[in-house]
């Protein structure tokens, strides 16, 4: 079949693949059909001899563990190039590229190289696309069949080339490749292997377990690769998880407008120039939305930018010319590609790895090695994942692996966070993106990660508003301005001690560079949570002001209070509680669980106790609040966000409640209100602000919180106040 295909003239309706003369093809061919004959026949010969002994071959156990969940979506995507399940699967999926990209039903040649790229081609070949088309037909467009044709013969000289390939760079004429030797092909072929993808995928298809491919095995690893388009099984199986929890409509594709938000859930760090030109290259149609199989075919394209910025900082490092880098470097390096590990961590990922740190040096497989940990870990160093670890447990009390959202608060409490709820909210939101209600411990380590990549973003951007730079630096005094402001750390006396290699020092200028304000923030941060930890979540100011209200009560300077001046202590710092019927039995249930000995009395280490416990509990009654106004207003998830969002925009910095007069102008953008509406939407305000107000307010506030920006929106929606709902102007607003 292969002589007589070889032999038939171009017009004739065959392609023959340009590889050299054709002698030179006929005798690779056969030498790789011999050798796979044999491989065969000596397979079979020794699965015989196997059977016989009541045992089975490697093989053999491969294809059982196959077949034991070849119903499995997975299994479908591991199916080899000769299986019906892989040829119905990929014909499925060539379609469903044609239909994507097609116009006026029939598919321009221009738009080849992208349908390839869909389809799981790597690197696609102009100089092939230009023969096979030239061979399928003379026009400047294909039909479903023709392009169905088109890929075929596509992949028909792809195999012939690997063939070559095969041959040539099998040196010693064994017929078997060895990995070293694997890699450097695949990079001829326009593909960056990575060591961790290469080593899984050749333990998958390497059956006899030698440890060298013949040439079968070398193209189930092409194709293996082609499929995941270059990531290891787990890696898909996470892509694949995040884009379900993306797809909040189960429609079976994500809008392009929340790459952003799923790079920064993976812990990427993409610029909006890089995300717009991946988005131009993956989203072809120009829909706004991608499918599954598009989605992977981007994390690819991501990871390509990333490998060739690590490349060019590598090559910036790499002062010897040795194609590594030592580990000394591995914190500028980090920093360059947009993370910023403290020393600590990156040395737990190397002892980790099993990678060298001081002395040592690191080649790029290597690095990226460090960089998928340090993702994997959101950052983390060895001695916080297991204080993260330990207050999950203490509150996934029911041990199912995930604690409510409720229950967020206090585990930043316990870990030292001073978060305010509704900054919680706008986190959870971005983490539980599936909107369970729960997280689990990846959650809770990527919500920890983010709020922290929040308050390292006001800080850079502090600096870069003085500097006008990241590169530059900023003096001593502008950096304690940054620090008491921005990143709410109040430092006595001189400026924290820093590292010498962070400071910029002239001959007449002292200043510190941005990394070194960070790791002066992170530093000082981390402080502060071990005494907040210490303090029931409370920094020293609030400590000494509760010290002071405590021993006002503390009369004989005993040290403890009893109930009943505990009582009027609490009357006196909280007055809507004391005075609420329906906190009374909370406050006392409260203080039975302080007061554990049942003595009575509380030192001022159980005051600091009862003050946590009523701050989580007025948190948890602010959150139901919110899932009531959710749930009463109907608004789906997205829309909730959104509606944050906005709220979160217009309200002051620090201040949680959004004034009428911000709702009313957020109202002249969104439709066609008029000033004559004006006492009209004030009675609607107040009446949803007062329904929703604690009756012990003497006085209806002239603002509202977040819930009851939902049901205020959700009221004039209903009524569709002045054309709101009907207005084009709404959307844009």
């Amino acid at each position: 079949a292969l002589r007589s295909r070889a032999q038939t003239p171009r017009h004739s309706g065959a392609l023959t693949p340009s590889l050299g003369t054709e002698g030179q093809h006929l005798d690779l061919m056969h030498g790789v059909l011999r050798e796979e004959v044999q491989r065969r026949k000596d397979s079979i010969a020794a699965a015989k001899l196997l059977k016989a002994e009541g045992r089975r071959g490697p093989c053999q156990l491969a294809r059982s563990a196959a077949k034991a969940d070849s119903a499995s979506p997975a299994s479908q995507r591991r199916a080899g190039p000769e299986s019906p399940e892989g040829d119905s699967e990929k014909e499925s999926l060539w379609e469903e590229v044609f239909m994507k990209l097609r116009d006026d039903n029939e598919l321009h040649r221009h738009q080849l190289p992208n349908a390839l790229e869909m389809v799981g081609v790597p690197k696609p070949n102009q100089e092939w696309i230009d023969d096979v088309y030239a061979f399928i037909t003379s026009f400047n467009t294909l039909g479903k069949d023709e392009f169905l044709s088109f890929v075929k013969e596509y992949e028909v000289r792809q195999r012939h080339a690997y063939a070559e390939a095969f041959t040539r760079w099998d040196i010693d004429g064994s017929g078997l490749l060895e990995p070293v030797e694997l890699a450097a092909l695949m990079q001829s072929f326009g593909i960056e292997p990575m060591k961790h993808v290469l080593d899984e995928v050749v333990a998958t298809v390497d059956c006899d377990g030698h440890g060298t491919l013949d040439f079968s095995e070398f193209e189930a690893v092409m194709t293996l690769i082609q499929r995941q388009e270059g990531f290891t099984k787990r890696e898909c199986e996470v892509f694949r998880d995040v884009f379900h929890r993306f797809d909040h409509d189960k429609s079976g594709s994500v809008d392009t407008q929340e790459l952003a938000g799923i790079l920064r859930w993976l812990g990427f760090h993409v610029d909006h120039q890089q995300l717009d030109e991946v988005v131009e290259e993956v989203d072809v149609d120009g829909s706004g939305s991608i499918s599954e199989q598009e989605f992977v075919l981007c994390m690819r394209k991501v990871r390509e930018r990333e490998i060739q910025r690590v490349k060019a900082v590598m090559l910036e490092n790499d002062a010897d010319g040795s194609g590594s880098v030592s580990a000394e470097e591995l914190g500028n390096i980090f920093e360059a590609l947009g993370y910023e590990p403290d020393q600590v961590v990156i040395d737990d990922m190397a002892r980790e790895l099993g990678l060298p740190t001081e002395g040592g040096e690191l080649d790029f497989g290597q690095l990226w090695q460090l960089l998928a940990a340090f993702r994997s870990r959101e950052g983390f160093s060895d001695e916080d994942m297991k204080d993260i670890s330990d207050a999950y447990t203490r509150y996934d009390t029911d041990r199912k692996g995930e604690v409510s959202t409720l229950e967020v608060g206090k585990i930043l409490h316990w870990l030292g966070y001073v978060v305010p709820l509704e900054v919680q909210q706008e986190i959870i939101d971005k983490v539980d993106v599936d909107n369970t209600g729960c997280l689990d411990i990846c959650e809770l380590r990527k919500l920890i990660r983010m709020y922290n990549d929040n308050c390292l973003r006001t800080v850079r951007q502090a600096f870069v508003d003085i500097c006008g730079s990241p590169a530059g630096a900023i003096t001593l005094k502008e950096a304690g301005e940054v620090l008491r402001n921005e990143a709410g750390i109040d430092y006595k006396g001189k400026f924290p001690p820093v590292l010498k290699h962070d400071l910029k020092i002239e001959a007449d200028f002292v200043g510190i560079s941005l990394a070194g304000l960070v790791a002066t923030c992170n530093r000082l941060w981390k402080a502060a949570r071990q005494r907040l930890q210490a303090n029931c979540g409370f920094d020293d100011e609030q400590v000494l002001e509760f010290r002071a209200l405590f021993v006002s009560f503390d009369k004989d300077a005993s040290g403890d209070i009893g109930k009943s001046e505990l009582k009027m202590l609490i009357e006196q710092a909280f007055p809507d509680l004391a005075h609420d019927k329906k906190m009374r039995p909370k406050l006392m249930q409260v203080l039975r669980e302080v007061d554990s000995d049942g003595s009575g009395t509380l030192d001022f280490g159980d005051f600091l106790q009862v003050m946590q416990r009523i701050r989580e509990r007025r948190d948890q009654e602010k959150l139901t609040k919110e899932l009531t106004a959710i749930k009463e207003t109907g608004f789906l998830q997205n829309e909730v966000k959104e509606f944050r969002e906005l709220f979160r925009s217009n309200c002051a910095v620090g201040e949680f409640r959004m004034p009428k007069n911000e709702v009313v102008r957020l109202l002249c953008k969104a439709c066609d209100f008029q000033m004559k509406q004006l006492t009209e939407f004030s009675d609607i305000f107040h009446e949803v602000v007062e329904r929703h107000t604690n009756p012990q307010d003497s006085e209806v506030p002239d603002n509202c919180d977040f819930p009851e920006f939902l049901w205020l929106m959700q009221k004039l929606l209903e009524i569709d106040f002045a054309g709101i709902k009907s207005n084009h102007r709404g959307s844009q607003g």
